[in-house]
């Protein structure tokens, strides 16, 4: 448990570390108007902080800088809101509004823009859809042997693929096994659709399927697939080109690859509300010195993502937290 000295120490520490990068000594915080205390009893407290593995030493410096504890410490406890950053929630209204009947636009130029403002690498993560009740299955006939088939979901998402139509299939027989496919999967999710219709196509041996039914069943198979994946955006890598820590390009190339890979999106699914993970809690990055600022968000429609910021440890969370906070309560309302 620390005093409300301790914590105003550490803080001060945090945030001049993080804007300067240089360790901290005593006196670069002596004159600091919140803090009026004396050199030697800033000292004092700094070497208990220290033995409590929230400040650590550096080889080449008598001054201090943050710890992983001291960095989660802070996090978790002592950070504020930069009120100046409000100063850019005006643009987010705009890129928001400018893009509301296209949502996933209105994500990308977003979060692009808290890239830009930052200097760090953001990724959007959409819903997979998955879990998406279908509402209509249909489809148009757009020449005389081809036909594209729509399916549409509840939260109003819509998915299509183009099929070729047998010479020896009339427009009815068409239209009746489309619609037997909509009674069948209307009201199911998109996960148990799949399952319904694997087993279906895997029950040929039962009974031989017609070939366009064959062919319908493909088609819908690969469209639930595409339901399936997630929608990632990644946006700002260019940004970790002058750090430190990415300065090997082999450890750049791995930093861009397990970005793009499963394991972030696993990692930011977990998510229910704002989540701040360092190095050591992030397996997959090349670096222990990373962090990856994240948070849910929910569309109006119901479908649901995460946004986050990536960089090193040494950022500025006074203003990443409430800009990705106020993107994510504008989204809401998307």
């Amino acid at each position: 448990m620390l005093t409300s000295r301790q914590k105003l120490i550490l803080k001060a520490i945090v945030e001049m570390y993080i804007k300067d990068g240089q360790p901290i000594g005593s006196k670069a915080i002596v004159d600091l108007p919140y803090l009026n205390f004396s050199s030697a009893l800033i000292r004092a407290e700094m070497a208990h902080l220290e033995e409590l593995d929230l400040l650590e030493k550096t080889h080449t410096s008598s001054g201090r800088v943050p710890s992983r504890k001291g960095y989660r410490y802070y996090v978790d406890k002592l950070v504020t809101r930069d009120l100046e950053v409000r100063d850019y929630f005006s643009r987010v209204d705009e890129i928001i509004l400018d893009n509301r009947f296209k949502k996933d636009k209105a994500i990308e130029k977003a979060i692009d823009y808290i890239s830009e403002l930052t200097n760090l690498t953001a990724v959007s993560i959409g819903s997979s859809g998955e879990n998406s009740l279908i509402k209509k299955i249909e489809y148009i006939q757009t020449t005389p042997n081809q036909a594209v088939v729509l399916i549409v979901t509840a939260d109003g998402h819509v998915e299509h693929d183009t099929i070729i139509i047998p010479e020896d299939v009339s427009s009815n027989e068409l239209k009746e096994a489309i619609n037997s496919f909509d009674k069948i999967l209307k009201d199911k999710d998109i996960k148990e659709a799949s399952h319904i219709l694997k087993l279906r196509y895997t029950a040929q041996n039962l009974r031989t399927l017609m070939e366009y039914e064959a062919k319908l069943l493909e088609s819908f198979i690969q469209t639930f697939a595409r339901f399936a994946q997630e929608n990632v955006y990644l946006t700002g890598i260019h940004n970790v080109f002058g750090m430190d820590q990415f300065s090997d390009v082999n450890t750049l190339r791995q930093y861009v690859t397990e970005l793009n890979d499963k394991n972030l999106i696993r990692l930011l699914s977990d998510d229910t509300s704002l989540s701040i993970r360092f190095g050591d809690e992030i397996s997959f990055l090349p670096r222990s010195n990373c962090t990856i600022v994240s948070i849910p968000y929910k569309l109006e429609s119901g479908e649901r993502g995460n946004i986050a910021l990536i960089g090193p440890t040494r950022i500025n969370y006074k203003k990443v937290i409430p800009l990705l906070e106020y993107l994510a309560g504008r989204l809401s309302k998307l």
